[in-house]
């Protein structure tokens, strides 16, 4: 008997999944939670129909807004389960009292080579960086083709959309690569003509025991960057995540480390075999996700 895979939210993370399930993974039989019509999967309309498709593994691509009381909503009605919730976990930090389920983010930037590389290098030379900077700046009405910007998530309040939990994996691999940091100030606001009624930018200045850490997130830029910097004695670290080279200058040497740029779609692929093949090798748990939760709490309320 074929296992079932259900993805609830049909947008372009959740058309990402089911696709990869789809041609990876013949074994599975696959259903969708969406109003959408027109979906060639297996369909369901409401979050009560969920107990007779009675799945195995559960992805959870909807609103983040929407991500707290359907978590909740599956957790009382099943047991072990593995499921697994797109970043960012919720739009506010939130504890459900006990989970009965295996629950997983996707945090997957993580899995990501020049990640693990910049992550070794801070361990391995944490007492002499002086400051690490992140930088992500895009387009909004670029990140999707098939919706117009106005109408998605990310523009909508109402749906937990803005920079700071749209562009959450900065603040995340924060976290996992710095430890606990300091919020010193954030600045915030709605500055371009896009038609959002979300924060549009976001900078962030926090600090360690040794460092100094920056957050700088827009979406109304029109040059497209995702860069990780890191200044320390003797040396300087570029890390641009768009083109996986990393750039390392010393007094008087240049290193420079490709890696594949296929990466981050591979990454989606290896987030989907571990749910399904129960291994937790590539996904973030949901403790872990939790405390970055508390991180963009501290952002939001500074």
């Amino acid at each position: 008997m074929k296992k079932k895979l259900l993805i609830i939210g049909y947008g372009s993370s959740g058309r990402r999944f089911a696709n990869i399930a789809k041609k990876k993974f013949s074994g599975i039989e696959i259903f969708i939670l969406s109003q959408q019509k027109k979906i060639r999967f297996n369909t369901i309309k409401k979050i009560s129909d969920i107990k007779s498709v009675n799945p195995n593994f559960i992805i959870i691509c909807s609103p983040t807004k929407l991500h707290f009381d359907q978590l909740k909503k599956i957790n009382s009605l099943f047991r072990n389960r593995r499921i697994l919730i797109e970043k960012p976990l919720f739009d506010k930090f939130k504890k459900i009292n006990k989970i009965n389920n295996k629950v997983f983010v996707g945090f997957n930037l993580r899995t990501l080579k020049i990640i693990k590389f910049v992550k070794s290098f801070i361990r391995k030379n944490k007492n002499k960086i002086y400051d690490v900077y992140f930088l992500n700046h895009s387009y909004l009405p670029n990140w999707r083709k098939n919706i117009d910007y106005q109408k998605s998530s990310s523009a909508k309040k109402k749906f937990g959309g803005g920079v700071i939990l749209d562009c959450s994996h900065e603040i995340d691999l924060v976290r996992w690569m710095i430890g606990d940091v300091k919020i010193i100030n954030v600045l915030k606001s709605k500055k371009s003509n896009l038609n959002i009624d979300t924060e549009d930018n976001c900078k962030i200045f926090a600090k360690n025991k040794r460092s100094s850490i920056i957050i700088d997130l827009n979406y109304y830029s029109f040059f497209k960057k995702r860069v990780i910097f890191i200044n320390g004695y003797n040396f300087n670290l570029k890390a641009d995540l768009l083109n996986s080279r990393i750039t390392i200058l010393k007094k008087n040497k240049k290193i420079i480390k490709k890696f594949n740029k296929k990466d981050i779609q591979e990454s989606y692929f290896k987030e989907l075999k571990d749910l399904l093949m129960n291994k937790n090798q590539n996904l973030t748990n949901y403790n872990s996700a939790l405390l970055t939760q508390k991180l963009i709490q501290k952002i939001q309320e500074s």
